[in-house]
């Protein structure tokens, strides 16, 4: 399904992803796999640069809910220019695979049946994780949209994911430290619950957890990706839901 470039991919990931029965109904063989988004190397960083009156501009919010993203026309602009609207994209979305094409050749196998939320390919959830994991997050601007990750080191409940979802996605009143208003945009990952696996997809204020078979034993791991976002107070809201849950 192609949208136009100026289409918030949100509602529609949440339409065919929510609602499989719509998928084979309506189009047969047809299921959500995930969100590819071609970003223009040459013009892109002006895009995703401005800044709207309210909120987080279109532009912003494909790459923030992206699974691929192809940096395209990579032939058409100089070294330092690539180095920049690269940075800035990986900085908005760290989780995505970012592969750098021009007239967006690319191999087919990339960008097709990617699984992105189904839990089929627990391969490509570990790479993820591990990828997200082990990069500096830098502090990021006022209203400025990042990819936060927590680990916490104690065995998740999955009453305690839905708590903490529910607060982050659902309460109005939820600020940073400096006073911006939080807005997730994407959340996913892997819950050890002690007892099994859950996959969290999260898209356009609502998430679910699906159950997983990892061929080994993975942390628990979240991926936030949204604006205003601190690590260290997404961890102590995580940390409150999970001290909760366990008194409950």
């Amino acid at each position: 399904l192609e949208t136009t470039g100026l289409a918030d991919p949100g509602p529609i990931i949440s339409t065919f992803w929510l609602d499989p029965e719509l998928c084979s109904d309506i189009f047969l063989d047809v299921w959500f796999s995930g969100v590819v988004t071609v970003v223009d190397a040459k013009n892109g960083l002006s895009d995703l640069n401005k800044n709207p009156i309210q909120g987080i501009s279109v532009p912003v919010r494909q790459v923030a809910l992206s699974d691929v993203i192809l940096l395209n026309k990579t032939d058409t602009v100089v070294k330092e220019a690539l180095e920049n609207i690269y940075s800035k994209v990986k900085s908005i979305n760290s989780s995505a695979l970012i592969m750098k094409t021009s007239f967006s050749k690319v191999n087919l196998d990339k960008i097709l049946d990617l699984g992105a939320y189904s839990g089929i390919k627990e391969n490509r959830i570990k790479h993820l994780i591990n990828e997200v994991a082990t990069m500096e997050m830098k502090e990021h601007i006022e209203d400025s949209v990042c990819t936060v990750t927590l680990k916490p080191n104690v065995v998740l409940s999955k009453e305690s994911i839905d708590r903490f979802m529910e607060l982050i996605l659902w309460r109005e009143d939820l600020k940073s430290k400096k006073g911006g208003d939080v807005e997730i945009i994407r959340a996913k990952g892997v819950i050890n619950t002690g007892k099994e696996y859950l996959m969290l997809q999260c898209v356009h204020g609502t998430y679910d957890l699906l159950l997983i078979n990892p061929e080994e034993d993975v942390q628990s791991t979240l991926i936030l990706i949204g604006r205003n976002l601190e690590k260290d107070t997404m961890m102590d809201l995580l940390n409150k839901c999970i001290a909760e849950t366990n008194i409950s």
